[in-house]
Order: C-alpha cells, then sequence, then structure tokens
C-alpha cells in the first residue's frame, strides 16, 4: 500500500508539472475563467511595444539580474517589490509567452517559483495556434495597478561557484552546460568563450525542445538524459553564460522529469571567468 501511495503521489506530481505548459485553447479559456489572471509577455522591450497580448505586462529577464555581467539575479526582496510594481503577487495566476524559444519564460518561471508563486503556467508562441483560437494581440501598452509580492524564497535552487568550487567529490554530481557546442569547446566565432568548466557535459537547451520552441515530451527528454548518463539520484547543476538557456534545462530537469536535486550555477559562465583561477577546459 505504501509502494502504491508513492507512485500515486509521483503520477500527480508529474500531471502537475505537464500542466505548467499549456495550450493556446487553454489561454483562452483561463481568460475566460479567470480575468485577474497575469499574462507576462517576456520578450524584449522593443517586441513588446510592436505587438504584444491584449493586457499582457513586460518583462524582460535582463531586469532581474543586478547588473553586468548578466548572471546574479537581484535579492528576493528586490525581486518582489518589481514583480509588485507590474501588478503581480505571489497569489496570481500567472501566464508567460516570450519570443517563441521559451528561454526567456523558463528564467521568469524559475524565478518565479523560486520567490513562492503559486500558479506560473508558459504558454509557447506559436502564431498559428493563436490565430486559430484568435488570441488578441496590441501595441498598446497595459495600465498596470501596483499589487504587494510576498516574497518566500526556497532553498535549493541555485549554487553559488564558492560552493561549488568546494565541492571534493565530482562523482556526486553532473554538470551541464546548455550553451551552443561551439561555447562549449571555445571555437565560437565571436571568441567570447574559451571552453567549459571542467567535468561538464554539453547539452544544448534547444535539444529540450521541439522546432516551434515547445518543450518535448517528458519521454523524449528522459531519452536525452539517458543518453547523456544524467541519473536523478545525483545532484544536477546546470549553467550557461548568463543562466537564461540553463533555465530552459532545469525547467527540462527539475519541472518535467522531476529530479529531486537540480541547481543552477549562480553567476554561470559570465562569473566564472571573473576571477583568473578558475579553470576552463575544450
Amino acid at each position: 500500500m505504501k509502494r502504491i501511495i508513492i507512485y500515486l503521489s509521483l503520477f500527480l506530481f508529474a500531471a502537475q508539472a505537464q500542466a505548467t505548459l499549456i495550450t493556446a485553447k487553454e489561454f483562452i479559456d483561463i481568460c475566460k475563467s479567470d480575468p485577474k489572471a497575469v499574462i507576462i509577455d517576456c520578450d524584449r522591450a522593443a517586441n513588446y511595444t510592436a505587438s504584444h497580448v491584449k493586457g499582457a505586462v513586460n518583462i524582460f529577464p535582463q531586469e532581474l539580474f543586478t547588473g553586468k555581467p548578466d548572471g546574479i539575479f537581484k535579492s528576493a526582496d528586490e525581486l518582489a517589490v518589481f514583480f509588485g510594481s507590474k501588478g503581480i503577487s505571489e497569489a496570481s495566476q500567472i501566464i508567460l509567452y516570450d519570443d517563441g524559444s521559451n528561454k526567456y519564460t523558463s528564467t521568469i518561471h524559475f524565478v518565479l517559483d523560486y520567490l513562492g508563486a503559486e500558479d506560473v503556467k508558459i504558454l509557447t508562441k506559436n502564431m498559428a495556434e493563436w490565430e486559430k483560437v484568435r488570441i488578441p494581440l496590441t501595441s498598446a501598452a497595459t495600465k498596470i495597478a501596483p499589487a504587494t509580492f510576498k516574497a518566500k524564497p526556497k532553498s535549493g535552487y541555485m549554487i553559488s561557484i564558492a560552493d561549488f568550487k568546494a565541492k571534493t567529490d565530482q562523482s556526486s554530481y553532473t554538470l551541464i552546460d546548455n550553451r551552443k557546442v561551439e561555447e562549449f569547446q571555445g571555437v565560437d566565432v565571436d571568441k567570447k568563450s574559451k571552453g567549459h568548466l571542467p567535468n561538464a557535459i554539453g547539452i544544448f537547451y534547444k535539444d529540450f525542445l521541439n522546432a516551434d520552441g515547445s518543450y518535448k515530451t517528458k519521454e523524449e527528454i528522459d531519452a536525452i538524459a539517458k543518453k547523456y548518463a544524467v541519473a536523478p539520484e545525483k545532484e544536477v547543476i546546470l549553467y550557461c553564460n548568463s543562466n537564461i538557456l540553463a533555465a530552459v534545462g532545469y525547467y527540462a530537469f527539475k519541472v518535467l522529469l522531476n529530479y529531486p536535486d537540480v541547481k543552477i550555477l549562480e553567476g554561470g559562465y559570465n562569473y566564472w571567468v571573473l576571477d583568473a583561477s578558475n579553470p576552463l577546459t575544450k
């Protein structure tokens, strides 16, 4: 009986996780049933100004960082004030969409989840699907009534570079670089990357996504995990340059696969290379 309860709990969690990804039709249904739902356009300000979902507020992930280089998020208190200024509370039903890449939605999902937001969903921008259900678009900015966001930050979402470097048992974790293979190998055309962190494996963030930018199924992502020998028994640590791409990997492993211990390396590659003594390999 105990084993049945455990399996049922895991099934229900997986169903909940999958439910955070919604279709265009489900989006319309939510908007009809909950007029107070908050819609966040996670794209760049210029694109929001040109066209966005009617009623959406604009938040681009770079607004959540402390400053240059990108990679360190503001404090929980600062983030709570920021989201409150956008009319968002921790109890709001929140729907995210971006340019269709899901890298920006995943980043803001990660931050909101860390802060204790209760109901955050992701809608992939697919204009063909949006047109079928007539999602209304506009260029008019949304008027925002400020709200109070009561942050309840959770532990275990990020690991500092110092704590990561203090690890002595490399076999206890899997380190994943979610950048392009050229950056991983340190041969990118722009010469911005000198390689990757020692012992990291490279899994490009787009590997978790379909051609239209939507997330692959749990089964497909599980197959990727098995291909690279990423196991739920180990701590999974993800990074990219600023951790926007790593947020996609986080969503794949933590939310869709329900791996128990998944973290993002705070600061990512951008902050790792600020210390010349931190090693890199090609």
